[in-house]
């Protein structure tokens, strides 16, 4: 199942990163064509706006994957995978979402990491909401988690895996929301 999740999150990496790349390829020819029609006299330096539309695009895919990643290893209740994409989200983001990463990594109990989970998914929801994603993502929720308080995750698939309760009520959840992707 390891195996198989983290193919899955380098298939869905390899896709983010082609499509961010063709559609840096059209921007790219775009820009050429603007460049050749451009009679204003300004240099425009496209090779560099390039570059960094394309490192955004890919810092978006980095963080959503480690999100998952961690979102995963919780569903399995794999106490060293989730540290460990606990500490590659950290390393993938900044402020708050890296904060709470690192609090879910700083924990080697599994019920403590559900617990500094769910402020890392609130987190990731805002950003996602803010700045979009090349990929829909799912916002699902269980109403049984935390005493019945209740909490949501993100998913990049629709099927509900519980990653607050793992294997103990694995499809406890539903989907609330699907953020379109950009």
């Amino acid at each position: 199942m390891k195996l198989v999740t983290k193919h899955v999150h380098i298939t869905i990496l390899g896709l983010l990163i082609g499509m961010g790349l063709v559609g840096c390829d059209k921007k790219v020819q775009e820009g050429a064509e603007t460049a050749a029609h451009d009679h204003d006299g300004h240099d425009h330096d496209h090779a560099a706006e390039e570059a960094e539309m394309q490192e955004v695009a890919s810092s978006d895919s980095k963080l959503l994957v480690s999100y998952f990643a961690l979102k995963d290893a919780l569903v399995a209740t794999d106490v060293e995978a989730a540290t460990a994409a606990a500490k590659e989200l950290a390393e993938n983001s900044d402020n708050i979402i890296k904060s709470s990463a690192e609090a879910v990594a700083s924990v080697s109990d599994v019920e403590a990491q559900r617990i500094a989970f769910e402020s890392v998914s609130k987190e990731v929801y805002k950003y996602v909401k803010a700045q979009g994603s090349n990929i829909d993502v799912y916002k699902q929720y269980c109403p049984m988690a935390f005493n019945n308080t209740g909490a949501f995750w993100l998913s990049d698939k629709e099927e509900v895996l519980n990653p607050y309760f793992g294997d103990k009520m694995l499809k406890c959840g539903k989907v609330e929301e699907v953020i379109a992707s950009k």
